[in-house]
């Protein structure tokens, strides 16, 4: 296997980062440049940058740049641009439709000035988990950023015990992947977490106070204008409703 090395830099959780290749990027060595993308995913920064200038790309590689950009467009706020590739590699890259997807630029540092570290919150964010511990902290910080940027202060703090809830409910019962979703419209957040249990939840008992989450869908359903359960061909998804006007 030819050689590659992946480099990521940034400041500070949540900033851009840059991603230089160093090597040959191939069908073979794609899966390094793989890992460290899913390294600099979870810092949830707004921009990643791939940095081309020290790396020789295969043709083959094309399919592999182009699930990093689906990858990123699966995050909330996330956005993969490439910048500093060589003339030959860009022409490449444009002849298979690439850049038409995924933003390109002479150099990193002219990524960095030219787009904004941080993109709009869109009316509908998705963040895939893992379903282990730290998933419920995970699906908080999504809270805050879309509370934040949806100028939904208010809303917050019922939004983040409703949702350590469903994902807690989640990771404790459904053992499987998860995929949290918020999206707001006229009058109302939607919060909903999918599974690959068929299983659908039950309200509980009353919990240990120390214990995060468990409070069952008691929390929920005192919270939310609306909750439910759906069915789905793979698992189920678990929803709920928050009022946005003239509770709070």
């Amino acid at each position: 296997m030819t050689r590659l090395t992946a480099d990521a830099t940034a400041a500070e959780p949540g900033d851009p980062v840059i991603l230089r290749l160093t090597g040959s990027l191939d069908s073979e060595t794609s899966p390094v440049l793989q890992d460290a993308f899913n390294r600099c995913l979870p810092e949830e920064p707004g921009l990643i940058v791939l940095d081309l200038g020290a790396a020789d790309v295969a043709t083959d590689a094309v399919s592999a740049l182009a699930r990093l950009a689906d990858q990123a467009s699966a995050w909330p706020g996330a956005r993969l641009v490439l910048g500093g590739a060589a003339p030959a590699v860009t022409a490449m890259l444009m002849a298979a439709g690439l850049t038409q997807r995924v933003p390109m630029y002479r150099s990193a540092d002219e990524a960095l000035m030219l787009v904004p570290a941080k993109a709009p919150m869109p009316d509908r964010v998705l963040m895939p988990l893992e379903p282990n511990i730290t998933a419920a902290s995970r699906a908080r910080r999504l809270v805050d950023r879309c509370c934040a940027e949806w100028d939904l202060a208010a809303l917050r703090d019922h939004a983040r015990l409703v949702v350590t809830e469903l994902v807690s409910n989640a990771v404790r019962h459904a053992h499987t992947p998860l995929e949290v979703a918020l999206s707001r419209r006229t009058g109302a957040v939607d919060i909903s977490v999918r599974d690959h249990s068929g299983a659908l939840p039950r309200p509980g008992g009353p919990v240990a106070p120390t214990v995060e989450g468990g409070r069952g869908l008691l929390v929920v359903d005192l919270l939310c204008r609306a909750w439910g359960a759906t069915p789905t061909p793979d698992g189920k998804v678990v929803w709920a409703t928050l009022e946005t006007a003239g509770v709070f």
